[in-house]
């Protein structure tokens, strides 16, 4: 392994800004317990506190937006760089403030920076990694988000409304100081013919494959590029729309579908909502935590299993086992508002729940990201992965806002069994058209990618 220890380097350093984000994103939970409590510092309505759940999300459209144009024009190191400016105005903010309309603004720049840091970290790590651990160290990205959900919940649960953003303005701080020494993409410096500075990074970060091979190859790439484009002044636009990446996208938005259909956004925002419904079993505080601490000990156990089963397997047993988890709850709660005694199976939420987040970070969660970041060719890889973000996000914006309304008009049970119903479809559709790519080189993939035909529901 110490082969590898400058890409693990750079690594550790890449991953504090996701924690530094993931931190602000995950600290609604028991900010809003505060926050709506009699003892509040600051007084909100039940309405005011849906929108401050709720603008992270907006924010993080507009921020991924910016890293697909940032991260092809300054490269992905510089675009992680400004990710973490608003994250620490953002706590600075929340620090201060006196009035909900500060809460908005910390909650819409934490959004800036976590749509900044989601849409580039596996692009940055992707391309800083050998291709037999690339699989590993991207998914340290997504151990380093769930990480910094449990601290969010662990810590926040805790200490005062006004303590917690003393504590977690120190991250983005230190990933500052120690990433601006890191070396940025050397797949990105060759896409720009900064052929020197690649080949001094490459080095730098102990890269097994051939450097020469892979610029000779991106050369080749290139050169069809500008063939093709020649009568496009607009390359990035002309290779988006090309008829070579429309597998690539269409997988790129079955995934972020199933991804953001499993609910998985949803039930972090709400869960003191969910388990402050069942009674008698653990409490609300506990039980979150329970989910934090799942959240991050799946992810680590998927780093052990990317790169030996590959990212196929685990992205379909998981989203099958969620499928699974998310139509158990709904029906734990469908049997309780018909007024059916449920008293002894009040275990079922919270098991079911914890076992769902198991399952999402296993595979959909993590491989599912890994997956996405390397279907794509380098130039359009950061505008991609943007796309992905913002598509992402949008779905997650709206199923925020209707599980409350699902909730209401309905009853309790129906987001879970909506989850559950459009995860099953999706689980059949991702089993029929996505691809292996554990091992293989970039433009291995690539190929595949071009020869795959698509599939939905057996049908070309």
């Amino acid at each position: 392994m110490w082969v590898y220890l400058n890409q693990s380097i750079a690594t550790a350093f890449a991953t504090l800004l996701v924690v530094s984000t993931c931190l602000a994103y995950s600290w609604i939970s028991p900010a809003l317990k505060i926050l709506l409590s009699p003892e509040t510092p600051i007084a909100i309505t039940s309405d005011e506190s849906s929108w401050i759940a709720s603008f992270i999300i907006l924010g993080s459209i507009f921020g991924s937006i910016c890293t697909g144009y940032l991260s092809n024009k300054i490269g992905r190191k510089y675009t992680m760089i400004i990710g973490a400016v608003p994250i620490i105005c953002a706590w600075i903010i929340v620090y201060l403030a006196k009035s909900v309309i500060e809460l908005y603004l910390f909650r819409i720049l934490s959004g800036i920076g976590f749509g900044i840091s989601l849409s580039i970290m596996t692009t940055y790590l992707g391309e800083i990694s050998s291709k037999n651990i690339r699989g590993v160290l991207t998914i340290m990205g997504t151990i380093m988000v769930k990480f910094g959900t449990m601290l969010a919940y662990s810590i926040g649960s805790y200490v005062s409304f006004y303590t917690f953003p003393q504590i977690a303005i120190v991250f983005p701080i230190i990933f500052l100081l120690t990433f601006v020494w890191m070396p940025e993409s050397p797949h990105y410096l060759l896409s720009k013919g900064r052929y020197e500075e690649a080949e001094k990074n490459w080095k730098w970060l102990n890269i097994k494959e051939s450097f020469d091979e892979v610029k000779a190859k991106m050369l080749t790439d290139v050169e069809e590029n500008k063939k093709l484009n020649s009568e496009d002044k607009n390359d990035i636009k002309s290779e988006l729309f090309h008829r070579d990446n429309r597998n690539s996208f269409f997988i790129l938005f079955a995934m972020s579908t199933a991804q953001a259909f499993s609910g998985h956004m949803m039930f972090l925002i709400y869960a003191h909502l969910i388990f402050g419904r069942v009674e008698g079993f653990l409490s609300a505080d506990v039980s979150t935590i329970m989910l934090g601490v799942t959240q991050f000990v799946s992810t680590i156990l998927s780093t052990f299993f990317v790169d030996r089963l590959g990212r196929r397997p685990l992205i379909l047993f998981s989203s099958f086992g969620g499928t699974f988890c998310t139509g158990l709850v709904g029906a734990y709660f469908f049997f309780e508002q018909y007024e059916y005694n449920v008293k002894a199976f009040n275990f079922i939420p919270v098991l079911s729940l914890v076992l769902f987040l198991f399952f999402y970070n296993i595979g959909l969660g993590s491989a599912g990201f890994t997956l996405q970041a390397e279907i794509f060719p380098t130039n359009i890889r950061g505008t991609a992965a943007s796309i992905g973000m913002v598509y992402n996000q949008v779905l997650a914006f709206v199923l925020t806002k209707l599980f409350q309304v699902l909730a209401d008009l309905i009853g309790f049970y129906s987001p879970f069994w909506l989850f559950c119903s459009v995860s099953a479809i999706f689980l059949i559709i991702l089993y029929s058209n996505i691809i292996e790519t554990k091992q293989k080189r970039f433009d291995e993939i690539l190929c595949e990618m071009k020869a795959l035909k698509i599939r939905i529901f057996g049908c070309f």
